[in-house]
Parts: structure tokens; C-alpha cells; sequence
């Protein structure tokens, strides 16, 4: 997949996922126009309005929104981590969690909304007022848990949009980028409709066969590890076995053969 994305081209980054977009939002409006003309109906037949119908174009959208933002980070922050010059450590297990996190989570909120409508829909065709009741607590329940879980999801996608820049900034460096090196790539990854005419023409050349690394300025030391200036630690003074179990009045058995004959 990071080979896809290394190869794709800024406009066809930018075509298909706001396209799709666009596309999934013609048909959401088509299909809504409609479905309020049988609700109208329904509400005359005293029937209840049915809206879950919505999410069959939603869905879909989210999905192709996830992929393409999501995939795009992880091209850069695991696939380039090969071509980052000495030096320059990332956690990239921290990346992965965090990742998943901010993935997962537009998913997990569509398809929690999409649970609500439907066991709307069904409370309000049983015209059950403690079954309504019941739902209208639990979506209330649902948001109050839900919105530090999603607190917690934009800091995951703000974390992912800075390790992506700082990943991209290093390798285009040489050297370890800092905040002022890096702060304008993670403002367009994280408004990527400009995002992707600047930054993927250098993920294309960065990727290419017969790209060289650039030198780092004069005098740029990579930290390396460990670190030599630290004295090493004292070799701990190795003791044989047994004389840790020696006590002041007598001696412990050193060897488990000693326990034979006691039973």
C-alpha cells in the first residue's frame, strides 16, 4: 500500500477522495429528497419518518475518507522511516497506536449513530413511550463517553499530522528537523486538500529511484546510541551461589541435594 501511495500523483490524491466526496453527497441529496416525500406520506398515514436509509451513502464515504487520509500518514511515517538520516529517532510503535486510534474511531461513530436510527426507528413503529425513553437515555449515555473518547482521537490525528512532518522535513533536511522546520507541513496535513499539491510532489521525488539523501550542514553531529559521553555502568561483583543464603549463625544448603534424606 506505501508503494501506492508513494506513486500516486497530487491530483489523483485529490480527485479521488474529494470527488468521492462530492459524489457520495450528490447521491445523499438525491436520495434524501426523496425519502422526505415518502416520510411526508408516512406522516400523513401517521406512520414514523425512516432516515437510517441515509447512512448507506454515509458509510461508504467515511470509509474512503479513512483510507485515503489515514493511508497517506501511514506512507510517510512508515514507509519512509528506511530513508531518515542518522540520528533522527521516532517512535514509531507509539505512531502505530495512536494511528489505529484516530482511524478507527470516525468508523466506530458512524456506526454507533447508525445503531441509534435504527433502534429509533423500531421504538417509534412499536409506539412504545418506555422503549423511546429507554433509547433517548442511552444516546445520551453514548455522547457522554463518547466525547472523551473523541478528545482523545484529535489529539491522535494531531499527533500523527506532527510525525509526519517531522518525518517528511528530516529526510528532505538530512538532519533532525525542529518545530520551526516542520510547522508548515503539519498545517497542510492537516488541511490536505492544499496539503496534497504541496507535499506529494516530494513524496514523488523523495521515493523515485536515484534519490540521494542530502548532506548534512557542516558540523551536524547525529546523536548517536549510546551515548559515549556517560561513563559505562560498574560491573556488579558476581556472587556464588548459596553465600547470598548464609546467615550469621549458620549456613544455608547450597545445593538441593542437601534436602535428600530430611524426608
Amino acid at each position: 500500500m506505501n508503494a501506492l501511495f508513494h506513486r500516486a500523483k497530487h491530483w489523483q490524491l485529490f480527485t479521488i477522495l474529494y470527488g468521492g466526496i462530492i459524489l457520495f453527497q450528490l447521491l445523499s441529496f438525491l436520495y434524501m429528497s426523496s425519502l422526505i416525500a415518502q416520510n411526508m406520506q408516512n406522516i400523513q398515514m401517521n406512520k414514523p419518518p425512516q432516515m437510517s436509509g441515509f447512512f448507506m451513502f454515509f458509510i461508504p464515504m467515511i470509509l474512503l475518507v479513512v483510507i485515503i487520509v489515514y493511508g497517506w500518514l501511514w506512507s510517510v511515517a512508515l514507509g519512509l522511516k528506511d530513508k531518515l538520516p542518522p540520528g533522527v529517532r521516532m517512535n514509531h510503535r507509539l505512531f502505530k497506536g495512536f494511528f489505529w486510534v484516530a482511524a478507527l474511531y470516525p468508523i466506530f461513530h458512524v456506526l454507533f449513530t447508525l445503531i441509534f436510527f435504527n433502534s429509533l426507528e423500531g421504538a417509534f413503529i412499536s409506539q412504545n413511550p418506555l422503549q423511546i425513553l429507554r433509547i433517548w437515555s442511552t444516546l445520551m449515555l453514548g455522547f457522554v463517553v463518547m466525547i472523551p473518547i473523541a478528545l482523545f482521537a484529535m489529539f491522535c490525528t494531531c499527533y500523527g499530522y506532527y510525525f509526519c512532518a517531522k518525518t517528511l522535513k528530516s529526510i528532505e533536511l538530512g538532519y533532525e528537523a525542529q518545530l520551526g522546520d516542520y510547522i508548515g507541513y503539519f498545517f497542510l496535513f492537516w488541511f490536505n486538500f492544499v496539503g496534497f499539491w504541496l507535499i506529494q510532489p516530494s513524496l514523488n521525488k523523495i521515493t523515485a529511484e536515484g534519490w540521494v539523501p542530502p548532506t548534512p550542514p557542516p558540523g551536524y553531529a547525529p546523536l548517536l546510541d549510546p551515548d559515549p559521553s556517560f561513563p559505562p555502568l560498574p560491573e556488579r561483583e558476581k556472587v556464588p551461589r548459596g553465600e547470598l543464603l548464609k546467615t550469621k549463625n549458620h549456613e544455608a544448603f547450597e545445593h538441593d541435594d542437601d534436602f535428600e534424606g530430611l524426608f
